[in-house]
């Protein structure tokens, strides 16, 4: 494998080289080594693996030496089929066909020296710049032998810090495709660096052409639109390729493992024994960055079958640098790649003309049309009822020219447009169904539970709310558990709490891949009826170590769901209730726990219908506990402080039948009313109705209802004194 990676002076990130440049430096700042280098040098420490890669190595030379020079060759352009895995989140990084095409085209531009900035390239450099005669194309013709565009999209995890498992989730054959994998971002850890790597890719010795072999890109580093609109270069698949191919950097020192400097001939005493092995590029001391044309940091130019009389300066042109006036491939480079492909039946095969009609990619093949691959989306997926939504066929493959949608619940109920906008006047969930077709073929994407329709008005209207997630039957019904596209979700935990006997929580452990999002979506909530309200929630988390990168948040909607406000949001290295932990956290007692506290906007506080989501956005840490949610008064406790004499308490707490509450009062509390609530609000018993209370104990025994188990809340109001107490129902 090799990663290239570069800082960003002007972010603080760590970027990929092979595709970000920086023009400048600053005072006391040093650019990281290139993890290639590393991971190269790692490989040769394993004696078995450094006798295969010198053989590799020597059968390359040996092809060298038997091919003509390709000044004097007239090979014609390789084609070489294409398969571009897509790996998005819920359409994050699902790139269009176009942008991939785009990536595409401008790698086959810097390939065939028809970039338009080849007149960049100094005089000097000229006569060794090269056309590589390869093209990349898409391929026509799928591995079962069915139409296709060459393009393959899959929703997954994945995407996310990805390494070579994300390969497994799609591959087609490596000696018929050329896959790239494009992703949301890439996983640092194997090269021991932080910060953002924007692709890698494997060469074709050691491993061989095998299932991993190709690149991986971020795809906002693919081609020059779409999502890498903003990126300063499109040169990132172009450098990929050559090392796909088995080119090195000029200062890597290849059969050293990296060991030694780029100016230093160790192996042998020329240029086609060390670093890159191409005598046609002058040699580099180590990597380098910007685009200084005076640059020249080896003396050894000429040394061995060097095409160079004289000291040349580095070639900063080259795409195999890491500089930003990338523009040009050599002759050698050239040669060394028509050697490689020599050496492997693999790549030999990947351009022979059988395996270019097999794949629809050869020259005069018509491709045909191809069935759709339905697919849609909308503006939004929860919204109050008496909303329209708008949803957008998002159908790939094959263009479709006719669609029949469904929409249960929807007005209307169905619908031929391409892009329909449905109106919801009644609550609940509802599936959306596309069926695309065309001349070739029809498809259907169903997703249940899709469009998610809620009253106007909101679920609970009480003067604060307590929730324990004691009750199975109220979980499930007042709760959204949002699916994610991988296997994490929250869950309802008994047997683990705060208080009472349930949670809720996330198998961060094992449950999630890095940088998974899971969400669960409260019940409607009426906050104007509390003074100044608060979210206090307790949470049990721990980290797994101090590589564990993850965050919870927690937004606030006041339209159903339709958009969201972050109004929390808290690192691991803040959420952590105990110390670091590398087996399954599971907390047990309460000191394990510790309180967080949420803030509503003043519009937010002011409104009758308000939901919150929590998220979590996983990374390598443990489980996560989340008991007590409540929304209060933040002004609860300090009024009541000088009036109670210790705590409220109710006794048994689960309790059946019948409980005690017990509370003592510092002074005379006039008009105090005291009864018993469910979940909705409804005042299921009275205790008090507007009685003198005078200073001293108070005792009360609490009837409770019969057979109707749930979690209920006792309630005291007066002038001067009031609160509320859970108590769960068996």
């Amino acid at each position: 494998m090799a990663t290239h990676k570069l800082f960003n002076l002007a972010t603080g990130l760590l970027i990929f080289i092979a595709f970000l440049s920086i023009p400048f430096t600053l005072k006391g700042q040093q650019n990281p080594g290139c993890p290639a280098d590393e991971s190269h040098r790692k490989l040769l420490e394993d004696p078995k693996m450094r006798q295969r890669f010198m053989q590799d190595m020597q059968k390359i030379k040996e092809h060298k030496l038997l091919q003509q020079p390709s000044a004097t060759r007239t090979d014609s352009v390789r084609i070489v089929p294409v398969v571009v895995h897509v790996l998005h989140d819920n359409g994050k990084g699902a790139i269009s066909k176009a942008q991939i095409e785009n990536g595409l085209i401008n790698a086959n531009k810097n390939l065939r020296r028809l970039n338009a900035d080849t007149t960049a390239t100094r005089a000097i450099f000229k006569p060794y710049a090269a056309d590589l005669k390869f093209e990349f194309r898409l391929a026509n013709i799928d591995p079962d032998g069915n139409c296709t565009d060459g393009i393959v999209y899959i929703n997954t995890p994945l995407t996310y810090y990805a390494s070579d498992t994300c390969k497994s989730v799609s591959w087609w054959p490596t000696d018929k495709y050329f896959n790239f994998w494009t992703v949301n971002s890439i996983d640092p850890s194997p090269w021991n660096l932080g910060g953002t790597i924007g692709g890698y890719e494997q060469f074709p010795w050691t491993y061989g052409i095998n299932q991993t072999y190709g690149a991986v890109v971020r795809h906002d580093l693919w081609g020059k639109i779409g999502t890498a609109s903003s990126s300063s270069t499109d040169r990132t698949v172009t450098h990929e390729i050559g090392h796909c191919f088995g080119l090195w950097h000029m200062w890597q020192d290849q059969s050293l493992g990296g060991a030694g400097d780029g100016c230093t001939f160790i192996v042998g005493n020329d240029c086609t024994d060390n670093n890159d092995m191409i005598c046609d590029t002058p040699p580099m001391l180590a990597p380098a960055y910007g685009c200084t044309y005076s640059l020249n940091s080896c003396g050894n130019d000429t040394v061995g079958p060097s095409p160079f009389t004289n000291d040349m300066p580095d070639q900063i042109e080259n795409y195999m640098s890491y500089h930003s006036c990338q523009n040009m491939f050599t002759k050698g480079q050239k040669d060394f790649i028509d050697a490689v492909f020599a050496t492997y039946p693999e790549l030999q095969n990947l351009i022979s003309p059988g395996n270019l009609i097999a794949t629809g990619t050869n020259d005069g093949y018509t491709p045909p049309l191809c069935p759709p691959l339905a697919d849609f989306d909308s503006n939004k997926k929860m919204d109050c009822k008496g909303v329209s939504i708008s949803f957008s066929d998002f159908s790939k493959a094959g263009v479709a020219d006719s669609w029949q949608w469904y929409f249960p619940g929807g007005n209307p109920s169905s619908s031929t447009a391409k892009n329909p906008v449905i109106l919801y006047n009644n609550t609940g969930s509802f599936d959306v169904t596309l069926i695309a077709k065309n001349a070739a073929g029809t498809d259907t994407s169903f997703k249940k539970n899709y469009i998610n329709i809620s009253e106007n008005t909101a679920q609970f209207s009480n003067s604060e709310y307590l929730e324990g997630f004691e009750n199975l039957s109220d979980f499930n019904n007042n709760w959204m558990v949002v699916p994610s596209n991988g296997t994490g979700k929250w869950e309802r935990k008994e047997g683990v709490s705060y208080s009472g006997n349930a949670c809720i929580m996330v198998n961060n452990y094992t449950g999630l891949w890095y940088n998974e999002t899971v969400e669960i979506i409260s019940p409607s909530y009426d906050l104007s009826a509390i003074e100044s309200p608060e979210l206090t929630f307790k949470v049990a988390y721990a980290k797994y170590d101090d590589k564990t990168s993850e965050t919870l948040k927690i937004y606030v909607s006041l339209d159903c769901g339709a958009t969201w406000t972050m109004r929390y949001s808290k690192p691991q290295n803040l959420l952590s209730s105990v110390p670091d932990q590398t087996t399954p956290f599971i907390p047990n007692s309460i000191n394990q726990w510790k309180q967080e506290r949420l803030t509503p906007s003043p519009t937010q506080a002011a409104s009758k219908n308000v939901r919150f989501k929590i998220e979590l956005a996983a990374g390598k840490g443990n489980n996560l506990y989340i008991d007590d949610l409540n929304i209060v008064s933040k002004f609860v406790g300090i009024k009541e402080a000088g009036i109670l004499n210790g705590t409220v308490k109710i006794h048994p707490n689960p309790a059946k039948q019948e409980a005690n509450l017990s509370f003592a009062t510092t002074q005379v509390v006039s008009d105090v009313n005291i009864a018993m609530y469910d979940l909705y609000g409804r005042r299921t018993s009275e205790i008090l109705n507007g009685v003198d209370l005078l200073a001293g104990e108070h005792h009360y025994k609490i009837m409770l209802p019969v057979n109707i188990p749930g979690v209920y809340f006792v309630r005291m109001s007066s002038g001067t004194l009031n609160w509320t107490k859970k108590l769960v129902v068996y």
